[in-house]
């Protein structure tokens, strides 16, 4: 996929690369995603109506789902909408994707949010398993913490080796 060769890019060029993708994305606010639907639209559709599932050009409207238009294809029965098949697809704060962006780019990797959930995770059980105060009635709250704990070392062990041997392009 495309995404794969962003990491190959220096910093500078992935932070020109994010403004530019945040610009045609998000032009005044980051909340406005409907502004950015008719041009959706419009790029997808541009040579005709048709079913996403199945190419069929018999299509009906089929009402609207968070104020986007529903459409029916009359061959294969299935529904879609303009965002059907994008990144922003069964997204229900597709605002948030820009922070995803940032994320990626300032290097903040899948362990270190596990370890941040982890740690607020672990936090509450551990609050809760010193309320209780009682070891047979949080017996299953420290349960949950080692396997939590186990999943964990197990995620940083992948992510040690994805350093010590590193995927093949």
């Amino acid at each position: 996929m495309y995404y794969e060769a962003v990491g190959e890019l220096g910093k500078a060029d992935q932070l020109a690369l994010f403004k530019a993708m945040k610009q045609d994305l998000y032009p005044k606010e980051e909340n406005k995603m409907e502004e950015l639907l008719p041009k959706i639209k419009e790029s997808r559709f541009s040579s005709g109506l048709g079913c996403l599932h199945c190419g069929s050009t018999a299509v009906k409207r089929n009402g609207k789902y968070r104020s986007r238009q529903r459409y029916l294809c009359k061959d294969c029965g299935k529904t879609f909408n303009d965002m059907t098949n994008t990144p922003f697809s069964g997204s229900r704060y597709p605002e948030k994707w820009i922070e995803y962006i940032k994320m990626m780019i300032n290097g903040v990797t899948l362990p270190k949010k596990h370890l941040f959930a982890y740690i607020i995770g672990a936090g509450f059980l551990l609050i809760l398993i010193y309320l209780v105060n009682d070891a047979d009635r949080s017996s299953k709250l420290f349960e949950t913490l080692k396997v939590w704990s186990l999943v964990l070392g197990i995620d940083f062990i992948i992510s040690i080796s994805y350093f010590i041997w590193p995927r093949g392009k």
